[in-house]
């Protein structure tokens, strides 16, 4: 995301509200937002509602460097592209309450780190083959292509959302 910062505006406390903007988007949001999650009797639409907006979110980036106006560097463009990034994080940071409690509502406790376990392992495998092999196609010297990491990201956001469809949840 710095790089983004850096190419769309090139100003450095631009780059500095990053931290700040993830930390508070990804922290205080949920705080205020737990009682009403623990009341919800389904929480998978919880998780299905803040997917589907964090592929939203970055599929309106991918419009907005697809349609050039990164290249361009409007004066509006940082701040648009530091309220996406703030709104993803609060969705992040609801979307991970939802979907703990979720998964202490469905997964035993004897088969949760197992399941984590393969989980996370493959996903990490998954998420590193292919920064290197699409990034190295996407960020080249002559051709930085945002539109298309952001525009696979959003992709691979709203088949997650699609997922939690098939999630059968007691209330």
């Amino acid at each position: 995301m710095p790089a983004v910062v850096d190419y769309i505006s090139g100003v450095g406390w631009i780059r500095g509200c990053l931290p700040l903007l993830n930390r508070v988007g990804h922290s205080i949001p949920p705080v205020l937002l737990a009682r009403q999650v623990k009341l919800q009797a389904r929480k998978k639409w919880l998780v299905f509602t803040t997917t589907a907006l964090m592929s939203g979110l970055f599929l309106a980036l991918t419009w907005l460097f697809y349609m050039g106006f990164g290249e361009q560097k409007l004066a509006w463009m940082p701040f648009a592209f530091l309220a996406i990034y703030f709104v993803f994080f609060v969705c992040i940071g609801i979307n991970q309450l939802a979907f703990t409690t979720l998964q202490g509502k469905l997964v035993r406790a004897n088969r949760r780190g197992r399941l984590l376990l393969v989980s996370n392992t493959i996903g990490a495998t998954t998420a590193v083959m292919c920064a290197f092999v699409l990034l190295s196609q996407w960020l080249t010297d002559e051709n930085t292509r945002f539109d298309l990491i952001f525009g696979f990201s959003g992709a691979l956001f709203g088949l997650s959302s699609l997922a939690m469809l098939f999630i059968s949840e007691p209330r």
